[in-house]
């Protein structure tokens, strides 16, 4: 959920829209997730930059806004939650790091599980469907997810999206 401004086009009738992204113009809550980040004491960096992606503005952008959401939910006041773009041929890449409470390498692949909590965030508000909720709006855009993570240093969920 971050952004000011996003170009649409028609991709072909009732296949979503040809999207410009670039994580300053993702949609246009970013001063939601700017507040957000604010009130919480964290710095939230926006790497911008211009690039084209093809994807379902709606959809994509809740699925989006919950891994920005966590990323700043999970992160200690004086952390940093950062986003950015980097291209690949047929890709490009949008990554969420944080400065976060991380996640145990034994819990990672269970994290895009529906309703998986972990115990380490049990005092979290939450019901544990976000996670699965983006992998499967970014599957469905014909996009993946990867996590990297480390308990205590912070965690990158890496979000693939087809450049079309």
């Amino acid at each position: 959920m971050f952004g000011e401004a996003v170009t649409a086009g028609e991709r072909d009738p009732g296949a979503g829209a040809a999207q410009l992204l670039y994580p300053g113009g993702f949609d246009c809550h970013s001063q939601t997730v700017y507040k957000k980040a604010q009130q919480k004491g964290v710095t939230l960096i926006i790497e911008d930059s211009v690039e084209e992606a093809v994807f379902d503005l709606k959809w994509t952008t809740e699925a989006v806004g919950n891994i920005v959401d966590n990323a700043l939910k999970y992160t200690p006041e004086g952390g940093t939650v950062w986003l950015r773009v980097i291209l690949y041929s047929l890709f490009l890449r949008l990554d969420v790091t944080d400065t976060g409470i991380g996640i145990p390498e034994q819990e990672q692949a269970s994290v895009f599980t529906r309703f998986y909590r972990s115990r380490r965030v049990s005092g979290q508000p939450g019901v544990g469907i976000g996670l699965y909720f983006a992998r499967e709006v970014i599957r469905r855009e014909k996009g993946y997810i990867k996590l990297a993570s480390e308990p205590d240093k912070g965690s990158t969920f890496s979000i693939f999206l087809y450049r079309g």
